[in-house]
């Protein structure tokens, strides 16, 4: 178990510190994380969502797409491709990464 400061407590708010996405950094314009452990969902903002599907697509060749009947984007990809999918950073506070 690790500790974050909250930032306020306005939907349990925390500092933002840095998000990568495999070795890639993603630039954010979000100084601040909610976290909610009653949720399975991950929600950015869209310029950086998008960002982070086109990498996806472009740098790790995955079939990236919004499912309409699920209302949910999804990877389709191979056996391989899914025992290597990049895992997704959060660094949270100064040094708390997840």
């Amino acid at each position: 178990m690790t500790w974050n400061p909250l930032v306020n407590t306005d939907y349990w708010s925390l500092k933002l510190k840095k998000v990568y996405f495999g070795d890639l950094l993603l630039v954010t314009s979000a100084s601040k994380a909610i976290i909610d452990s009653g949720t399975s969902l991950l929600a950015m903002p869209d310029l950086e969502f998008n960002n982070m599907i086109e990498t996806v697509r472009s740098e790790y060749n995955y079939n990236c797409f919004f499912d309409d009947f699920n209302r949910l984007y999804a990877c389709d990809c191979t056996r391989e491709q899914k025992e290597n999918f990049p895992p997704l950073n959060i660094t949270l506070s100064e040094s708390n990464t997840y």
